[in-house]
């Protein structure tokens, strides 16, 4: 829950113009890069697996005693 500063913060800048053209310049400019197709957002997938190491297994057994589902 918001506090009533926080809730008062909100409503100046949702009627302070310039916050509210900052805002919609930032939502066009996600829908902009956003993936048009699913070849494309798999594309961006494998590009930014390239950039991650590649996860490494762990071959340790995990000793549990109290297991619950």
């Amino acid at each position: 829950m918001l506090n009533t500063l926080e809730k008062k913060e909100m409503l100046s800048d949702a009627f302070n113009q310039l916050r509210r053209r900052a805002f919609k310049e930032a939502e066009r400019l996600v829908k902009a890069s956003f993936p048009k197709s699913l070849d494309e957002y798999i594309r961006f997938l494998m590009a930014v697996q390239k950039i991650s190491s590649p996860l490494v297994c762990s071959q340790k057994k995990t000793i549990t005693k109290f297991n619950k589902l």
